[in-house]
């Protein structure tokens, strides 16, 4: 949707860590490369055959045509400062992928700490000092924009609410998934006539910016150095 790409089809997924969206993209035909700071995970993408490193340096401007940073900006020390380094990188139509934690989602908003502390709610999109900076749609396309590039989408995803209460235990939903009942329910679910009235309020929910996660593609405005 948001091509067109080189013939190429160019990707670096910066963050890559195990490589599992890597592998992903290969699997889709993309020629893809991932970035990563972690030894570790430079090793499990190296095992499996995927094309990673750790420094910049190799990363060759204009090469890519997509450039994610999935569930990574917002762990990122200089977030600007890594926009404008991105930028070169593009090559002509290129896009910037982002996805991030929605401060301002649905979620966001009902956790506040005294209900987390009375009702259980789950304040995992906080996560700090892991997660050093938090966006909305609004500061994030400011970000952007200030940094050169134009944004060309700006949603959210991921209702959230469903995981408002702490996660189960691994053990619970083991024993959940491996039920008889659920084994013989699963894939057997006919569709809801209410399907279509769940989209589209769905839709309604991620247009008014209360998603889980804000997603942005983003192009380099011409003009900027």
């Amino acid at each position: 949707q948001q091509g067109p790409y080189s013939a190429r089809k160019r990707l670096l997924d910066f963050g890559c860590g195990g490589g599992y969206f890597l592998a992903h993209a290969v699997s889709a035909g993309w020629s893809a490369m991932g970035f990563d700071v972690g030894e570790a995970a430079l090793e499990t993408c190296r095992a499996h055959q995927l094309v990673a490193t750790g420094r910049f340096s190799d990363l060759e401007p204009a090469s890519f045509d997509v450039v994610i940073l999935n569930h990574v900006f917002e762990h990122i020390e200089d977030p600007a400062g890594l926009l404008r380094s991105s930028r070169p990188l593009l090559g002509p139509q290129g896009k910037l992928f982002i996805e991030v934690p929605n401060v301002r989602s649905a979620r966001a908003r009902l956790s506040l700490p005294i209900l987390s502390r009375r009702c259980n709610f789950d304040e995992r999109h906080r996560a700090f000092p892991i997660h050093l900076w938090y966006f909305s749609p609004t500061t994030i396309t400011r970000l952007l924009r200030s940094a050169g590039f134009e944004p060309v989408l700006v949603t959210t995803t991921g209702m959230g609410l469903e995981e408002l209460r702490r996660r189960e235990t691994l053990e619970e939903r083991e024993l959940a998934v491996n039920s008889p009942a659920h084994r013989a329910a699963d894939g057997r679910r006919p569709k809801s006539p209410l399907q279509p009235a769940k989209d589209l309020i769905k839709r309604m929910f991620y247009g008014w910016g209360l998603g889980e996660n804000v997603l942005v593609a983003a192009r380099p405005r011409s003009g900027r150095g």
